[in-house]
């Protein structure tokens, strides 16, 4: 492929590879020549292989068969990389050779044609019925009816008509041993290539048309002589089956050679971890903006870009170690990331190559106009900005934040943002560039309204049938924004309080007359809307122990003289002294933890654990047989 070809498509970043390959391989970066059948369906495919063997049009359908399939599996092995294209030119098809209303001329150009195309399922089809392939061969006019001459250099000629600028690789399959002696000129005459195929204008030469391999279709030892003058004449390869199966064989074995699978090489690409930082995608984001060429360290070649467009993409390429350089269009022209990268691509298998992003972090602050900081809730919305050279999955979609303060720092990927900030329905937006590894702490959002007040609902949860005259202590409050230049607020044991709106944090104390120092309860985050109330419940350290008795049909057992005898259970098997309690059931408050129950009866005794909970009355039942 031409240098003024590859450096557009460096550019524009297309799906191609390139680099020095293995002799008597194709570059890595181009692609694989189209493919066209050439298939002979003239009359003499009926004559039979030792005059009882399959029919010669048999062992063609075979070999068309299996190399059609063969080569859609290649070609699916080698996606998305590979666009490779298959056409079928077909001679004799059309008139019967005994046709006395037909002139020899006109059977001479019978050949038809589909023109290469993309190989998918679709196209396989195509040239499948157009050969008849899936058909029983009939000569009723029902399935595939072979019947005419053989004008194979007219064949061959409008295959390279069909060919697109890059050329095309011809199979001829073909049993070229009647009837190519009426239709003028012979491809090989006297085992030479015949001077129509080597003319400097025409299209065999100008668009290098090569033909790979000659097939014979059931040919006899004896007859062979005129396909391998023929196969030498273009410097092809030919192969002769004496078989059905062995034909199959072939197609299959063709197809392989001419599409080979490259092997993969996967690329992962993930953005640093700072500690405590994690990287945010926007929504649908895929780094479809990021582009890896590969460098050959054989002759310096630089290939085309390889669109990376996920997290993990696997890419395919001739084996060989290759530098790497990472691309990005975000801005134009692409801008570089990363160079040299060492990248290796073995047939034998990779390890995957980690490539590791560096994040930009956007920092975006709101105040008051006053300058006082803002403590309530703010709606925080991210848009990312696709570059118009760029079809970023998910681009210009949103992904919602709700601050707890007025700051909001992400580490996002690099490109174009939208930032928007809503606070009481007043929003204001800004256009954010952030590019690999930089930091954007100049982004300010200044709202007029001051803040207004709601309304904290400070409560106690007692465990389940306890109340407040049962617990010698009290449950104190204090407050303070999240916001640290927010002021302090006094501790409050009241059951409601009026703040300003924001986000806050609750400490409550335990205040008991067993101990003289508080108690710290766990902290509780709060939000206050403006003119509304907010509940903030602390659960109290307490739990309420209820045990009680039954037999082995469930009845309940009233025995004023049973025993509990309780012990606390710590780490390490230690545990505290037993308390004994007397009567029909428990129900005692303790403090959370894992208990030891012992009951003694009249009926028996029996030992069990129970774990108790802060704020919960847990109930147990023991059966007493």
């Amino acid at each position: 492929m031409p240098a003024t070809i590859l450096r557009p498509l460096l550019l524009f970043a297309l799906l191609l590879w390139c680099a020095v390959a293995p002799a008597q391989q194709p570059r890595a970066g181009a692609q694989p020549r189209p493919i066209i059948l050439v298939l002979d369906a003239s009359g003499s495919m009926w004559k039979r292989y030792l005059d009882r063997g399959p029919r010669r049009g048999e062992f063609a359908a075979a070999v068309v068969d299996t190399l059609t399939q063969s080569l859609r599996s290649q070609a699916s092995g080698n996606e998305p990389v590979t666009t490779a294209q298959l056409g079928l030119v077909r001679f004799g098809y059309q008139f019967y050779q005994r046709d006395q209303k037909i002139s020899n001329e006109d059977k001479c150009k019978d050949v038809e044609h589909i023109r290469p195309a993309r190989i998918d399922d679709r196209q396989i089809d195509a040239v499948a019925r157009a050969s008849g392939v899936k058909q029983e061969m009939d000569d009723q006019g029902r399935g595939w009816n072979p019947k005419g001459h053989t004008p194979v250099t007219a064949a061959i000629l409008q295959a390279a008509q069909d060919a697109p600028a890059q050329g095309a690789d011809l199979v001829i399959v073909t049993d070229i041993i009647e009837g190519e002696k009426i239709c003028d000129p012979d491809p090989c005459p006297g085992g030479s290539l015949d001077p129509v195929f080597r003319e400097k204008d025409g299209d065999f030469v100008r668009k290098k048309i090569r033909v790979r391999f000659v097939i014979t279709s059931g040919l006899e030892e004896q007859d062979v002589q005129r396909a391998d003058e023929l196969a030498k004449c273009f410097d092809a390869q030919l192969r002769t089956p004496q078989s059905i199966t062995e034909a199959r064989k072939i197609g299959t074995q063709i197809g392989q050679m001419l599409l080979p699978v490259l092997p993969t090489l996967d690329v992962d690409l993930r953005f640093a971890r700072t500690p405590g930082k994690s990287v945010t995608l926007p929504s649908g984001f895929r780094m479809a903006d990021l582009g890896l060429t590969l460098e050959t360290l054989r002759n310096g070649d630089r290939g085309p870009w390889f669109k990376l467009d996920a997290d993990r993409v696997t890419i395919r390429a001739t084996e060989g170690d290759y530098d790497g350089h990472l691309f990005s269009d975000i801005v134009t022209p692409p801008k570089l990331v990363k160079k040299k990268i060492p990248v290796r691509v073995a047939m034998n298998g990779n390890a995957p190559l980690a490539i590791e992003l560096d994040p930009a972090t956007l920092v975006a602050r709101a105040q008051y106009a006053s300058g006082r900081p803002i403590t309530a809730q703010i709606d925080w919305t991210l848009s990312l900005v696709p570059p118009a050279s760029s079809g970023t999955p998910g681009a210009g979609k949103t992904l919602s934040f709700y601050s707890t303060n007025s700051k909001f720092e992400r580490n996002l990927p690099p490109g174009r943002y939208v930032v928007t900030a809503t606070l009481a329905g007043q929003t204001q937006r800004r256009d954010v560039d952030l590019w690999f590894g930089e930091s954007n702490d100049n982004t300010l959002f200044t709202f007029k309204m001051e803040p207004r007040n709601g309304t904290l609902a400070l409560q106690v949860r007692y465990p389940d049938g306890l109340s407040d005259s049962q617990i010698t202590a009290a449950v104190v409050f204090g407050l303070a924004p999240l916001d640290p230049a927010g002021p302090e607020i006094p501790a409050a044991s009241g059951t409601r309080q009026r703040v300003p709106e924001g986000r806050y944090r609750v400490t409550p104390r335990l205040i008991s007359t067993d101990s003289a120092e508080p108690k710290n309860l766990p902290v509780i985050e709060a939000e206050v809307v403006a003119d509304e109330a907010t509940e903030v419940t602390a659960t109290l350290p307490v739990a309420v122990m209820h045990v009680e008795l039954e037999d082995e049909n469930k009845a309940p057992i009233r025995d004023e003289n049973t025993r509990f005898d309780i012990a606390r259970e710590h780490a390490g098997s230690t545990e505290d002294a037993e308390t004994t309690y007397l009567g029909p059931r428990l129900v005692q408050v303790l403090s959370p933890g894992r208990y030891r129950i012992r009951v003694s009866t009249g009926r028996g005794e029996k030992t069990e654990t129970v774990n108790l909970s802060a704020g919960n009355r847990d109930v147990k039942k023991i059966t007493i047989p």
